[in-house]
């Protein structure tokens, strides 16, 4: 940007605010979606939320068929205020406000349950209101070998899991929309275990959702300079979806569930840039001064 532009915003917003590339968001948006829908057809992007909640990068992910993933009332409240419809939102986190929640399965919604005290509390709602219809995931949690017990979801060997997974199968008014997944590291060489491990789990219960959600964690685009400090490779987005694209494609074929990531950092790492006005500057000097010997 030119330096006369700076000075323009300067005296607009002050002497520190932030720039928004929304263009760059909305390509890497695209990129990231065609990277995984040339392998995979039925595949969408459901927006971190909590990554960068500014309204703007909200509703170019709703312009653009994206999925809102929130994790508070808060975030939910934005998603809606800006036009995603309830049926496009997906509301992950363990602690859920039970009247919000109620309202929002009741207007289509989808909920993912992290917990038993989770169901226990989606149950009790489905219970005082046994007249509307409800569609729910279930966050689920299995070794994916990178040396971190994960604290999300319910633990797929658990008696706790198959009786949630019991529930919303045989329920008449619920409908299992989705298994989702998250796990926190970013490197590559952990994502092909994420699609095995749910692929086996389906193959091992013998259900099929309408959606299967591998959840966050990737790097996303970043200078040379920034990508010197890690001590892993930084994938391309490309690189993410044959990890985890093929196997869907190989298992699934073309008509398959709908298979959900849900990027945050991956998306918007590169699309904003903080200018601040520099008051003052000093120099330090740094003496190395040889020990004496005695």
């Amino acid at each position: 940007m030119q330096i006369d532009k700076i000075i323009e915003l300067k005296k607009q917003y002050g002497e520190a605010f932030y720039l928004l590339d929304s263009k760059q968001f909305r390509e890497n948006f695209l990129e990231l979606k065609s990277a995984f829908s040339s392998i995979y057809p039925n595949f969408n992007i459901a927006y971190s939320y909590k990554t960068n909640y500014t309204p703007k990068l909200c509703k170019i992910i709703n312009e653009l068929g994206g999925y809102a993933e929130v994790v508070s009332e808060m975030e939910l409240e934005l998603a809606l205020r800006i036009g995603v419809k309830p049926e496009n939102i997906i509301w992950n986190g363990p602690i859920k406000n039970p009247n919000i929640l109620k309202t929002f399965l009741i207007s289509g919604g989808v909920a993912n349950i992290d917990s038993y005290d989770d169901y226990c509390l989606v149950r009790k709602i489905i219970s005082d209101n046994k007249n509307d219809s409800y569609r729910l995931g279930i966050r689920v949690n299995y070794d994916v070998n990178d040396g971190v017990v994960s604290r999300f979801g319910l633990d797929i060997e658990s008696n706790e899991f198959l009786e949630v997974l019991n529930y919303c199968i045989n329920s008449k008014n619920v409908e299992l929309v989705n298994l989702q997944c998250h796990f926190a590291k970013r490197q590559i060489e952990y994502w092909p275990a994420r699609a095995k491990g749910m692929i086996d789990l389906i193959d091992k219960i013998g259900f099929v959702p309408k959606r299967i959600d591998l959840g966050g964690g990737l790097f996303g685009k970043m200078d040379e300079s920034l990508k010197a400090q890690f001590t892993s490779i930084i994938p391309k987005y490309d690189e993410y979806a044959e990890a985890v694209a093929i196997a869907f494609r190989n298992r699934f074929g073309d008509k398959g569930p709908e298979l959900i990531i849900e990027p945050g950092s991956a998306l918007v790492g590169d699309c904003m840039k903080f200018v601040g006005t520099i008051k003052t500057r000093k120099m330090v000097c740094i003496c190395f001064r040889k020990s004496k010997k005695h």
